[in-house]
């Protein structure tokens, strides 16, 4: 017999089932005499929680407490000095020992302030958003390589609407003349993030700033009331204690801000309801968009959208050959070696340091049963005592739902991608898994497996994991096909497996060249050129590590030297597409539109990224027609965002407005 229903449907029954037995606990951190015990109270009375003493030292003793009766919710009350990395890691970890499997065993998030008062402000807030239902829209600022700072209002991809965007993005200091960030921006587009529920910024960060944006002292008078606010920037969760690799001397350097000039909470005094945020260098921008989708689109709890986060984390360390999540502790002096591997060793491990600020328990918006962007379908057959999990994602989604920073792909950071789910198991055990079908449009995907069982109060599930090689174009629906055999027999039950990932290689040219790569994906390519250059002394005559260096050059305003990579590039790989859009991209920069054109045609063939330089191009000169077919080409792959449509509709309209002018030539 098979019976099938969709994950939606499977969910929901599932939390209904636990609904009537979930708990609520306050985790209180400070004495009873301590102003902020009272937010503590006011956090309880609200939940009707329970209040169980903390202390950070002994950890121990807090998780054998829960293990009486495991909570489904844990607000953690505390003073800002309290929160650090070494607490937030040791946390994490504590969290996945309330019972035995591997994962998360509940929702959490951390209550604090700058003072009590405000801190008790940051709860009342909370409470009173419960009373209203806010329209998502999604306003962002961030850093990007970009010679003028310029406001964009684009679309976030939504399973079943449309979501506003409204972009601040800024020339970073590298890019302007003056070398400092564009403070008039910054003061012109900050105000206009006042109204959103959701705000995201980006960029490479330290615990006063997002580096070239706002700082502390730019969030002041700002009112984001009852949104949400979610941070990619490095150590913009960071109260007062912080831990910084000194790579010159290769050990942890314990530092401290002052309060008064610390990020996070200058950005909890705006008026949001919920902060998320990184006590570390972050690992990804990517998966914290996935939040945006989970809070608006999936009405997913607060403390549950950074549970789910931990929880692929958590299969990251599976991945790796672990059996569970083990961390150490953060501490001055402590020596740290150079990663072997970017994904495993760096992005993985910076996972960890992610936390929520905010009630754990509080769904920001309404959200939909169907509104996830991976749709999933699940079909029982009792008969042969089997599941098939089929699930798919759109092209337009994989951008930031199939992003993959904790697993790399042929010994390569950044080079893989996932499908992940997680779905509801019937009775009895799981003795085997498998991926029958992994494919995009209809193309046949390499790929690996990770997935372990989870026990969640009386509910059992299954995390399926799908790893496959980035894709150069987002041409097509990703579609995977899970198939669980299911047995009775205590003894045949399996609860975990990863296939093996590729050898680590040696840290060696190719091993600097993946860590520069990394950092250039990741937004920092100032720091990725002298990882070439270190590759390059071992292997000179190796074209991509010259490529990278290219690229890193490029977008750190050093067109010149970028050139002179390009051009050796060449001289190893006669029509290396990368290089031959990079020297496109570089011309078309410096208005030297005939060699650019040049450049970007034999690039094109092979290189989706030159399309849009080719589309610019066409639409500067006029040739709407051309700049029609390139611009087509970028929307249909799937890649385009909006000025990519805004760019064919010029082109259609035969017409280049000024607006889209200033955005696209040159200055």
């Amino acid at each position: 017999m098979n019976k099938f229903m969709t994950l939606a449907s499977l969910v929901l029954l599932a939390c209904q089932a636990r609904a009537q037995e979930s708990d609520y606990i306050v985790a209180v951190a400070v004495g009873r005499n301590d102003a902020f015990y009272r937010v503590a109270e006011r956090l309880a009375a609200h939940r009707r929680g329970k209040f169980v003493s903390l202390d950070i030292g002994n950890l121990s003793a807090f998780r054998d407490a829960l293990r009486q009766k495991p909570p489904r919710y844990v607000a953690v009350v505390l003073r800002p000095e309290q929160l650090d990395y070494d607490l937030a890691r040791k946390f994490l970890a504590m969290a996945t020992q309330v019972d035995d499997d591997p994962f998360v065993d509940f929702s959490y998030g951390f209550v604090t302030g700058a003072t009590a008062e405000e801190a008790l402000a940051f709860v009342e807030r909370g409470i009173r958003s419960e009373q209203t239902n806010r329209e998502p829209n999604l306003g962002s600022i961030g850093v990007w390589e970009i010679g003028r700072s310029t406001e964009v209002l684009s679309t976030f991809p939504s399973c079943n609407q449309s979501i506003a965007h409204l972009e601040g993005r800024l020339a970073s200091p590298q890019q302007l003349q003056n070398g400092e960030r564009d403070t008039q921006f910054i003061k012109m587009f900050l105000p206009k993030l006042q109204g959103k529920s959701v705000v995201i910024f980006g960029g490479h960060g330290y615990p006063r700033e997002v580096v070239g944006g706002p700082t502390w002292k730019d969030l002041a008078g700002l009112r984001l009331d009852s949104a949400v606010a979610l941070n990619i920037a490095c150590y913009t969760g960071v109260t007062e204690t912080w831990f910084e690799n000194d790579w010159k001397d290769r050990v942890v350097r314990k530092r401290k801000i002052p309060m008064s000039e610390s990020f996070a909470l200058a950005l909890l005094r705006t008026g949001v309801i919920g902060y998320v945020a990184y006590v570390c260098e972050r690992p990804a921008g990517p998966e914290l968009f996935t939040d945006v989708s989970a809070l608006v689109s999936e009405g997913m709890s607060l403390g549950d959208v950074r549970r789910r986060d931990y929880d692929k984390i958590v299969l990251g360390y599976l991945g790796n050959g672990a059996n569970k999540m083990e961390l150490r502790p953060m501490t001055d002096g402590q020596k740290i070696d150079p990663p072997k591997d970017i994904a495993q060793d760096f992005m993985l491990e910076s996972g960890t340091g992610g936390i929520l600020f905010g009630d754990p328990a509080l769904v920001p918006f309404k959200g939909e049963s169907n509104g996830a962007p991976v749709a999933v379908k699940v079909a029982h057959d009792e008969t042969e005592k089997r599941l098939t999990v089929a699930a798919e994602i759109s092209a337009g989604h994989l951008g930031y739902f199939c992003s993959e920073p904790t697993a790399s792909w042929d010994g390569r950071a950044g080079g893989a991608m996932k499908l992940y789910t997680k779905v509801p198991l019937p009775a009895g055990y799981v003795s085997n898994v498998g991926i029958q079908r992994l494919e995009r449009g209809s193309l046949a995907l390499k790929s690996r497996l990770v997935w372990a069982v989870e026990s969640d109060l009386g509910q059992r599930f299954i995390h399926l994991k799908a790893i496959f090689p980035r894709q150069e174009a987002f041409l097509g629906t990703v579609r995977a096909e899970f198939r669980i055999q299911l047995t009775e027999d205590r003894a045949k039950a399996v609860f975990q497996h990863a296939d093996p990932p590729a050898s680590t290689p040696a840290l060696n040219a190719s091993q600097l060249a993946q860590e520069g790569w990394q950092l250039w994906q990741s937004g920092r390519p100032a720091e990725a050129i002298p990882k070439f250059d270190q590759a390059l002394k071992l292997d000179p005559n190796n074209p991509e590590i010259w490529n990278g260096l290219g690229w890193a050059s490029l977008n750190t305003g050093k067109a010149q030297e970028a050139e002179r990579a390009f051009q050796k590039v060449l001289s190893l790989t006669p029509n290396h597409p990368a290089a031959l859009n990079g020297l496109g991209q570089i011309c078309l920069a410096q208005k030297k539109y005939a060699e650019a054109e040049t450049y970007l045609l034999n690039a094109g063939p092979q290189a989706p990224a030159a399309w849009n330089g080719l589309a610019r191009l066409y639409l500067i000169q006029g040739k709407f027609e051309q700049a029609e077919v390139w611009a087509r080409k970028i929307v249909e792959s799937g890649q385009g965002e909006e000025g990519a449509r805004a760019m064919l509709q010029a082109a259609r309209d035969r017409k280049l407005s000024d607006g889209l002018r200033v955005i696209i030539e040159p200055p």
